[in-house]
């Protein structure tokens, strides 16, 4: 019997070290120019220009351009960073745990998830985007309903044992009761990083609260669904 002849797997030659270091300086001089963008689009919102932005980060402005050729692709870059990179997919999957009591699992999600925008520049990027027009702030509203709203809609009336219904289906009522509490989430940043409110209590407690309060208006409103 013959064997069959032993294939060695071919090895990736690597780079040599020069282009290896070319690389890894490239890559440190685009991280440093999306968090110096977030942070100028933050502070003079997006009618600020590149060659300002050049100026912060002492560099030409055809060198900025090497790395983002026009101002739209840098914003691109710059929803990604501020929007979809904190994003936790573990969010979703915790929100349709229904092994796990619903007020344990909304105060987890709500407080991670305020835990993760509270931040300066998320907040001002978010309205400013929405002021000047750029529709970054819709698309993350459309992720947040679509991954996010229509999942705790859908936990809460499990919970008041509602039949489960397509997401396109869920009442209007119930829906905005949701978009209201998550507005209230948003409020405490816009408290704190634009009116300039320290928050009056710690932010687990406020959770705690909050969420308390959101599941007894949101069971009382969908008990009185006709089923």
């Amino acid at each position: 019997m013959v064997k069959p002849a032993t294939v060695t797997p071919r090895k990736t030659p690597k780079a040599p070290a020069h282009k290896r270091r070319r690389t890894a300086i490239g890559e440190d001089r685009e991280r440093q120019i999306i968090q110096e963008a977030v942070n100028f689009f933050a502070d003079v919102g997006f009618g600020g220009q590149t060659r300002e932005l050049s100026k912060r980060l002492g560099i030409t402005q055809p060198a900025l351009y090497r790395y983002f050729p026009t101002k739209d692709a840098l914003i691109e870059r710059v929803y990604q960073e501020v929007f979809l990179r904190r994003w936790n997919p573990h969010w979703e999957t915790l929100l349709a745990n229904n092994e796990m009591p619903i007020a344990e699992r909304l105060q987890a999600f709500y407080l991670d998830y305020a835990q993760s925008i509270m931040e300066r520049n998320w907040i001002r990027i978010t309205m400013l985007a929405a002021l000047s027009g750029n529709d970054m702030t819709r698309r993350y509203v459309d992720l947040v309903g679509e991954r996010i709203i229509v999942k705790v809609c859908q936990a809460v009336r499990t919970e008041a044992g509602l039949p489960k219904v397509a997401n396109r289906r869920l009442p209007s009522d119930q829906l905005q009761l949701v978009w209201n509490m998550h507005g209230s989430i948003i409020y405490l940043a816009i408290r704190k990083y634009i009116y300039g409110f320290q928050p009056i209590e710690p932010l687990v407690a406020t959770m705690q609260t909050m969420v308390e309060a959101f599941l007894q208006s949101a069971l009382k409103l969908m008990t009185r669904e006709v089923v």
